[in-house]
């Protein structure tokens, strides 16, 4: 964990979300990696950790991109999600299956005086199948991340530069 003083910060984490082992859903860590290849200064972090379990990875960071899988079956997998995430979605009260969601998750970071990110912007890669053990992506989502990692690079060198 990264000790900072409050008024310390670092400029922007990249995170990868998902499980490696499990077909589609490992797209958000395979990216982070693809991004991690063409820029190895970036802060990257592959986690299969959501809710509460993120707040260390996360705190001390002015902006944050989550990259994870969503499975709604309203677009073809591989389909590129982005949604910036606002001091309005902060506020909500939301809940998740699995425990804390991550916009609960940051609001509590908050609220017990993590320094969180101010800016923060999800993509969320639209999957077929993440319940197969497999190591590789389906064709349809592997064929989507060379695009994909160019088009979060390109809002990496937007916030940056």
């Amino acid at each position: 964990m990264i000790m900072l003083t409050e008024t310390e910060s670092l400029p922007l984490l990249v995170m990868g979300i998902g499980n490696p082992m499990l077909t589609d859903d490992s797209v958000g860590i395979k990216i982070a990696r693809g991004i991690k290849e063409r820029r190895p200064n970036l802060d990257i972090v592959e986690t299969m950790e959501t809710g509460v379990g993120i707040l260390d990875v996360i705190a001390g960071y002015e902006r944050l991109i989550i990259i994870d899988s969503i499975k709604t079956g309203k677009e073809c997998p591989g389909f590129l999600y982005r949604q910036e995430v606002s001091e309005t979605d902060l506020s909500l009260n939301l809940s998740c299956a699995h425990g804390v969601d991550i916009i609960s998750a940051i609001r509590m970071g908050r609220t017990f005086g993590y320094k969180m990110p101010e800016d923060i912007i999800i993509f969320a890669v639209e999957i077929a199948d993440n319940t197969t053990f497999c190591e590789t992506c389906s064709p349809a989502v592997s064929g989507s991340m060379p695009s994909i990692i160019n088009d979060i690079l390109n809002e990496v060198d937007n916030w940056l530069f």
